[in-house]
This record gives C-alpha cells, sequence and structure tokens, in this order.
C-alpha cells in the first residue's frame, strides 16, 4: 500500500504497553482477513490503550472502511462491496501474547451490496437443479466475538432483479434472507445458522407446457437447525428445514422437466398451501437431499437425492388420496412405479442416493 502518516504514541514496560498511549493510522488502502474471508478498500485503523480491570492495559482497535470489497479467496473479484465497514476489537494490551488469546469485538457491514448474485451457483448444487441468472442484493447487519472465538450475529440480504432457472424454466422475482447465527466459533471457522429464514415473493413459476395464467408463487423456508462450515474443504451446509409454499408450482416443473404433464397429471400435483420439511447437507455444487417432504390437501409427495454435475438421482413417492405412485428419478430421466410403490421408496437401490430416513418412510407405512 502508499505510504501515509502514522502517528504513534506508546510506552511499554516489561512487554506490555501502558495505558494512555495510541497508534493512528491514517487512510489508505488496506486489508484485512476476517472469518475466512478477505477485505480490501480504503480504511483508517486506530489503537488505544486504557486502563484495565487489572494490572494490564486494555488495546481497543478500531478499523473504520470507507468503501472497501471482500472476497472469499485471496485472489479474485470482490463478491460484496460497501461503504461503511466497521472492525472494532478489544484485548489485554500484552506483547508477549501476540495474537491476543483473549479478546472481543463486532463487525458492522455498513451500507453493502452483492453486486452480482451469479457467484451463489458455487454454493449451489450442480446438475440443471437451480441456477441464478442474474440479480443484485443489498446487505446489512454485523456479528459480535466474545471470548475470543464465540460469534453471534444477523445479516439481512435483500435481492433486486432476480432471475432463477429451475427445470430449464428462467424465473424473476425477490427473495429476502435473514442468515441468523445464534453461535459460532472463528478458530473452527463453523458457524450455527438456526432460525435462518429465506423469503421467496413474486415468483411466477410455471411448468413445461404450461399456458395457464397464475398468480404469483410465493415462499418461506426456516432453518430449525443448522451449520455452516468454512473450515471444512469444501465448505458445507448441513440444515433440517420447515417450508410454507402458496402452491406446488416448483414441484411440478421439476417432475415435468423436459416432458411436459399431461393436464390431469398436472392438476393432480397442483396443491395450493402446502407445507413441508428438508433435511439437507449442500457442499460446492453438490448436495445430499436426505428428506424433502410436502403436504397439501390430500397431497403428500417425499423425496430423497443426490444432485451433482451429472445430474439429480434419486426417488420420490407421491400419494393423493388412496392413489400411490413412485418416481424414480435418474439424470433427465423419470420412471414411473405404481407396484407397490412405498416398499420400492425403501429400498437404497440407485447408485448415490442417500439412505433412507425411517421416520420420512412414508405415512402410515405401507403393510403389502
Amino acid at each position: 500500500s502508499e505510504p501515509r502518516p502514522v502517528s504513534v504514541d506508546l510506552t511499554v514496560r516489561e512487554g506490555k504497553l501502558l495505558p494512555g498511549g495510541h497508534f493512528e493510522l491514517a487512510e489508505g488502502t488496506l486489508g484485512a482477513d476476517f472469518a475466512g474471508f478477505v477485505v480490501e478498500g480504503q480504511a483508517s485503523a486506530r489503537l488505544e490503550t486504557v486502563p484495565g480491570d487489572g494490572e494490564v492495559a486494555i488495546a481497543d482497535v478500531d478499523v473504520s472502511f470507507t468503501d472497501y470489497g471482500m472476497r472469499r479467496q485471496a485472489e479474485g473479484d470482490s463478491v460484496m462491496k460497501g461503504t461503511g465497514l466497521l472492525i472494532e476489537a478489544r484485548s489485554p494490551a500484552d506483547l508477549m501474547l501476540m495474537p491476543p488469546e483473549d479478546f472481543e469485538g463486532r463487525l458492522e457491514l455498513g451500507e453493502a451490496h452483492f453486486p452480482d448474485l451469479t457467484f451463489m451457483n458455487e454454493m449451489l448444487p450442480q446438475g440443471g437443479v437451480i441456477a441464478v441468472k442474474s440479480g443484485q442484493g443489498s446487505v446489512s447487519g454485523g456479528l459480535e466475538i466474545e471470548d475470543s472465538a464465540a460469534v453471534r450475529g444477523s445479516v439481512k440480504i435483500l435481492t433486486e432483479e432476480l432471475i432463477v432457472e429451475t427445470a430449464g424454466v428462467e424465473n424473476a422475482g425477490a427473495m429476502d434472507v435473514t442468515i441468523e447465527v445464534p453461535d459460532g466459533n472463528l478458530d473452527e471457522l463453523t458457524f450455527g445458522l438456526d432460525h435462518t429464514r429465506v423469503e421467496l415473493h413474486d415468483f411466477a413459476f410455471t411448468s413445461a407446457g404450461s399456458e395457464e395464467d397464475l398468480p404469483d408463487w410465493q415462499g418461506r423456508f426456516e432453518v430449525i437447525r443448522g451449520t455452516l462450515d468454512l473450515g471444512e474443504k469444501p465448505p458445507g451446509v448441513d440444515a433440517e428445514l420447515e417450508l410454507v409454499l402458496s402452491d406446488t408450482r416448483p414441484l411440478v416443473a421439476f417432475l415435468s422437466k423436459d416432458k411436459p404433464l399431461k393436464g390431469w397429471q398436472e392438476n393432480l400435483l397442483m396443491i395450493e398451501e402446502v407445507t413441508g420439511e428438508g433435511v439437507v447437507k449442500m457442499t460446492a455444487g453438490t448436495a445430499k437431499v436426505r428428506h424433502f417432504g410436502v403436504r397439501g390437501e390430500k397431497l403428500d409427495v417425499r423425496m430423497r437425492a443426490s444432485i451433482g454435475r451429472e445430474g439429480i438421482f434419486g426417488k420420490a413417492l407421491a400419494r393423493y388420496g388412496i392413489l400411490k405412485a413412485g418416481i424414480g428419478i435418474e439424470g433427465d430421466e423419470r420412471d414411473l412405479k405404481v407396484f407397490r410403490p412405498g416398499t420400492w421408496y425403501k429400498k437404497d437401490d440407485i447408485p448415490g442416493m442417500p439412505a433412507l430416513i425411517p421416520e420420512h418412510a412414508e405415512p402410515g407405512d405401507e403393510k403389502k
């Protein structure tokens, strides 16, 4: 970085900074690492030493970015940009304990935005199930650090001009995400995601061949239990979800991929006001859907599958009233199973498919 004015007034005694000192770095280009991310931009920094509760003074550090970019790797484009980023840290002013083992602090994002949401595709499962085609988003919120590594906080994301592709069909809409971090560990780079919420609204999901003018689609997903692991290679998310959907159009779009459903089949599956749950593990480009289920009126659909670059491989089991059928999913192929579909669904006979979670086999559990 370029030379800039520095103001220093520090006194050291026996390896410890004494109260009343300061170190100030005027604004210029500055980089910092935080929770696995690289932040770089125009910033100033100031350290002050103040009296502590014991014999050791406290070092208060403030780093203020007037504008900045944040990226995941040391090299590459910034996925998030903004102004007013603030990093604060507080630790014992003991030079013999560097880096400090006991500190607390906080990070405030200021006014930030995602200029291009297509970076999310690196974290979404490949294979044509879902992809972000374009979009932007505003970001706000922050994190607090206690006991050196314990993290908690929340981040809010509001998208603009979002276009997603599901099962080969592009749809425009909006997404509001509230990322809750009730607990995290900076040393291990693991972060709890319990109560994180995703709200989708104003989407016009359509299935292949459908021409009907339907009202905008809405959906809400909440993480009941979840963990983001950035220390894992590749980084991954484990989550148990609950969901509420205005109707089953996304499900119909997926099941009719490359082959439009017949009218009666689409009407059978097109159910309004559905609820459900999921158990999912996602890493870069792949997903293991151990269970995904939706219910509404007389309909019950459950699925388990592996999703990757080669496509999606798994099974679905659909019940409408007394009617029941299984659907084998291998890439673009869909294989209808009508003979004892409940028994067929329990078998782990498709390579790579997640093992069945017994309690999600089938309501009532078929006996014959």
